[in-house]
């Protein structure tokens, strides 16, 4: 079942917590990140936003260049730790959304591609969560929703790479290997020169995306997927530098 029993409250917790974490860890990046890195001179920043918006607004553009984005990050990074230290104000998540639609607009886009469409999902639920006013109900749909979307976005990227026949007979696996730097470890050779190892290795991957909804079963099954998926970010980690994922999806197995 994907209802979820609203009485576990410290799994809820624990997710807030660590998501929080996450949340916190990616305000330190783009914060990190230099405004050249990304962002157009202040005169086509301008252009953009008369074009896109028709905003001609002097604050608005300060606040996405430069100094003002840095304030932005700092406020991200605040209201994380605040997630972090457990505070379950709706208020937060609400903010939180806001600051990631200015981040959108401030790349031109997604910073971080799926994992930045993960993160308002989560905030999005976690809104809901937090909405004590509307009850343990309204409260079970942000919990559905979170888990909903988690479990569908292991599915459905793994039916994708299930319908490509060079995933199921392994040649796609060494490919995607030798073309990133961490791929091309000593460690992960051995899939590389193997085509059994490589059709092994990628059955494996399918089988887990593709079951993992079986972790809404409980028990066994739930530990094994769990755990799982774990290896799985860490060696999307350690190959393509994915950190972020990490992050974020792992922090949403404690609802599970």
């Amino acid at each position: 079942m994907i209802l979820t029993s609203i009485a576990d409250f410290d799994s809820i917790g624990a997710f807030r917590r660590a998501f929080g974490f996450a949340l916190f860890l990616q305000s330190l990046e783009m914060g990190m990140i230099s405004s050249r890195d990304f962002v157009p001179s202040r005169e086509r920043f301008r252009s953009y936003c008369d074009r896109v918006f028709v905003l001609r607004a002097k604050g608005f553009i300060f606040g996405l260049t430069g100094t003002g984005f840095l304030g932005i990050c700092i406020l991200r990074g605040l209201l994380a730790l605040s997630l972090l230290t457990g505070v379950s104000s709706p208020w937060i998540p609400f903010l939180l959304i806001l600051l990631g639609f200015l981040s959108v607009f401030r790349f031109g886009g997604s910073f971080n591609g799926g994992s930045d469409a993960m993160t308002f999902v989560l905030l999005s639920g976690l809104l809901l969560i937090s909405c004590k006013e509307g009850g343990p109900r309204v409260q079970t749909v942000g919990l559905d929703w979170i888990k909903g979307q988690v479990v569908l976005s292991y599915f459905l990227s793994g039916f994708r790479k299930f319908r490509n026949p060079e995933w199921r007979n392994g040649i796609a696996l060494p490919g995607i290997l030798r073309a990133w730097p961490g791929g091309r470890r000593a460690s992960f050779q051995w899939i590389q020169n193997s085509s059994r190892a490589a059709r092994i290795t990628s059955i494996l991957i399918l089988g887990f995306q593709i079951g993992f909804p079986l972790v809404l079963l409980g028990g066994i099954p739930r530990w094994i997927f769990l755990v799982a998926g774990v290896g799985f970010h860490l060696l999307n980690h350690f190959i393509f530098g994915l950190n972020r994922f990490f992050w974020v999806w792992i922090s949403t197995y404690f609802l599970f």
